[in-house]
């Protein structure tokens, strides 16, 4: 009778309605696997709140970045992230209070077709360090790290 029965060595991997991401959801099973687009689902100040987790209150508190609010001294924005939903790629930057145009540590990331993440960029920068400007153009703009137009001849 159970000849054909199988034991799964491990679970399938759960297809999660972002509103079922509970805590008592995850209680459930520690391996359960959560995607980085589903958390990008959640409500902004959710969403918020996970990704808070990546980033070192110890780096943030250096330059005088609440690690909860991610505000500087003078309430300004310093930590922006871009997690849009339906998006499965996650950008994270923070801003040095300085120069806001600057900025000083960079992350993205991104779902992968083997359950885990692909690291696209982290960049740590010191923002006390002398600037070279080696990302901008001839015209002096930002030029998204310095393309290939940046070294044409």
């Amino acid at each position: 009778m159970f000849r054909n029965l199988r034991i799964k060595r491990k679970p399938d991997d759960l297809l999660v309605d972002p509103s079922a991401l509970s805590g008592e959801w995850l209680a459930k099973d520690a391996e359960a696997h959560i995607r980085v687009g589903q958390i990008n689902n959640l409500p902004e100040n959710t969403k918020k709140r996970v990704y808070r987790l990546i980033l070192p209150a110890e780096l943030l508190t250096r330059f005088n970045i609440d690690p909860i609010t991610w505000k500087g001294s003078q309430g300004e924005e310093r930590v922006l992230i871009r997690a849009e939903p339906g998006s499965t790629v996650v950008h994270i930057w923070v801003i040095d209070g300085n120069e806001p145009s600057m900025e000083f540590f960079r992350l993205e990331f991104a779902d992968n077709a083997f359950h885990g993440i692909d690291l696209h960029l982290l960049l740590l920068n010191d923002p006390d360090s002398k600037y070279f400007q080696t990302d901008k153009g001839e015209l002096q703009r930002a030029d998204r790290f310095a393309g290939i137009h940046h070294h044409a001849l």
